[in-house]
């Protein structure tokens, strides 16, 4: 017998769980190739991330308030 017909005569659960064994083996192999950054860049990195969001929110903010202004009052007023 091939060994596609030694994989089709075993029971699911056990192709299920000879899978996800598989997985879990090959997801541990990459993880450990994972270079994970020191304690100073992981703090640095964040301070950017927070300041662009802060940047970020700020000027959809503004654009949102333009827009409002737009609309309600000089529209509203052009055809109020």
């Amino acid at each position: 017998m091939n060994e596609a017909n030694v994989e089709t005569t075993r029971p699911a659960a056990v192709r299920l769980a000879a899978r996800a064994a598989h997985y879990v083996t090959e997801v541990r192999a990459e993880i450990r190739k994972v270079t994970w950054p020191r304690w100073e860049e992981l703090r640095k990195s964040t301070g950017v991330i927070v300041v662009f969001l802060i940047a970020a929110g700020l000027l959809i903010g503004f654009v949102d308030w333009g827009f409002a202004l737009l609309l309600v009052n000089w529209l509203g007023r052009a055809f109020g």
